[in-house]
């Protein structure tokens, strides 16, 4: 209450002061008193400040950057105390430029808290505010405000659910702009921001593509440091889950070049988000599934999955998987050719353990991709002989797999278990080895009618 006094009643020097003070406590890493200072009433006399003059206005949105930083409940009570309209007006107006920063802090610690605050600030018209100043201090090379700025329009369009569709298209020119400036720092946070509007998918993820960020995204991806190639990454993978349109754009503009290396990344997250970026494409177009299918991308994905930790191993599942629910949508020559691709790179072995997960929906996807792998060696085998995956799949405990699973408890995954079992395991015919199939070229051949195989066999 003494702190209350002199910040309200003291002259200008004694409310300078006091509201420094406060703000050291406020800034104290072990505990700072921030329900000390809301219970003391100290939240209206800071916003009352905010409309002064000199260092104690900048002093005063300092603290009130340092209270939002705490809960939920404490950046409402900031909000529920009226200091948005003056926070913005200082964006605006103020004559410096620190207090501007300040003040923009604030705002960015209030909208990255949740979405009902983003939202809140979003209808008081902070957006436009944040957009001016980040194109004035760009244009006058002022980096620190600028990733300030930046960083707050990064929460603007953050959490879900995502924010409404017109505040993002009015967003997006900027994120492109800022997208050729030379700093990681600001690199990294236009990237989260793109990766917050891509997640949303839909018309969102189609403006990303629109307003001509793919470029440079998957430039940074390839050439920035590692801070910012994590969001470029999460970017452009959450690009790969919208349209067939912009899945499209992402691969014309390089994407599949330059993934590679982080599939080999020392972070497993890293390795999961780039395993997850080719599931996408897997369920894409024909088109796209052959774009991924001509990289040497796939036989890696297989070693991830028989080797890596289990999150990774899933998401590279997934990938093999779409691949092969591909051939069961659209059976035929060429669909079937993709998974003998598959299987040549050595995928029998790795999807046969995945039927030993924990996870009944990772069971699940591994029994039907075995059983997709095995209808496309029906097809591979059509008037050429017997189906060259079966003895393949038994040699490596297939069969022993699918017979225990048998007893699983989840009734989803023992009715598929047995369907396979009684399409392609009933009985056991006397192997012909003149008919069993010979690998040439990276493809298969069956006997003399290979020749007239209609199909371009896959090589990776």
């Amino acid at each position: 209450h003494e702190y209350v006094r002199g910040g309200c009643c003291g002259d200008a020097a004694a409310a300078l002061s006091t509201v420094t003070r406060l703000r050291k406590l406020l800034s104290l890493s072990g505990g700072p008193p921030i329900d000390e200072c809301i219970s003391a009433g100290l939240v209206p006399v800071f916003i009352h400040l905010l409309g002064g003059a000199g260092a104690v206005v900048f002093e005063a949105a300092w603290c009130l950057t340092n209270i939002v930083s705490g809960t939920t409940d404490h950046a409402k009570a900031v909000v529920d105390a009226g200091a948005i309209p003056p926070l913005l007006n200082l964006v605006q107006t103020s004559p410096s430029v620190e207090t501007r920063e300040q003040a923009v802090w604030c705002l960015s610690n209030v909208a990255g808290d949740c979405a009902s605050l983003r939202d809140m600030l979003l209808g008081c018209g902070a957006l436009p505010s944040v957009l001016s100043m980040i194109e004035e201090m760009a244009t006058t090379s002022q980096m620190g405000p600028l990733r300030n700025a930046t960083w707050c329009l990064s929460n603007l369009v953050r959490n879900k659910p995502a924010p409404a569709l017109e505040h993002v298209e009015r967003a997006l020119p900027t994120l492109a702009k800022l997208l050729s400036l030379d700093d990681s720092e600001l690199m990294m946070d236009t990237m989260w921001a793109l990766s917050h509007v891509a997640e949303a998918g839909g018309d969102a993820a189609d403006g990303v593509v629109s307003v001509g960020c793919l470029p440079r995204l998957v430039h940074h991806l390839e050439h920035a440091p590692p801070s910012v190639q994590v969001p470029a990454l999460r970017a452009l993978a959450n690009l790969l889950t919208g349209s067939d349109g912009a899945t499209g754009a992402v691969l014309e503009a390089g994407f599949l070049r330059v993934v590679g290396k982080f599939l080999c990344s020392e972070r497993s997250r890293t390795r999961k988000e780039a395993c997850w970026a080719l599931s996408n494409i897997a369920a894409g177009t024909a088109a796209q599934i052959d774009q991924l299918m001509a990289t040497p991308l796939l036989p890696e994905v297989i070693g991830l999955m028989g080797r890596d930790e289990f999150e990774v191993k899933k998401e590279c599942l997934w990938t093999v998987a779409n691949i092969c629910h591909a051939y069961s949508s659209h059976p035929g020559p060429h669909t079937a050719y993709r998974v003998g691709a598959l299987v040549q790179a050595g995928l029998l072995e790795p999807l046969v353990r995945m039927l030993d997960a924990n996870d009944p929906k990772v069971i699940e996807l591994a029994v039907d991709a075995c059983g997709h792998l095995l209808g496309a060696g029906e097809e591979l085998a059509r008037g050429k002989g017997s189906n060259p995956f079966v003895t393949q799949f038994d040699t490596v405990g297939g069969v022993d797999k699918l017979e225990e699973l048998q007893t699983h408890p989840n009734e989803t995954v023992y009715n598929k278990t047995v369907k396979i079992l009684d399409d392609f395991f009933v009985a056991e015919e006397a192997e012909d080895e003149n008919l069993m199939p010979h690998q040439s070229g990276g493809g298969f051949l069956f006997g003399a009618a290979a020749a007239e195989t209609p199909a371009t066999p896959f090589v990776f």
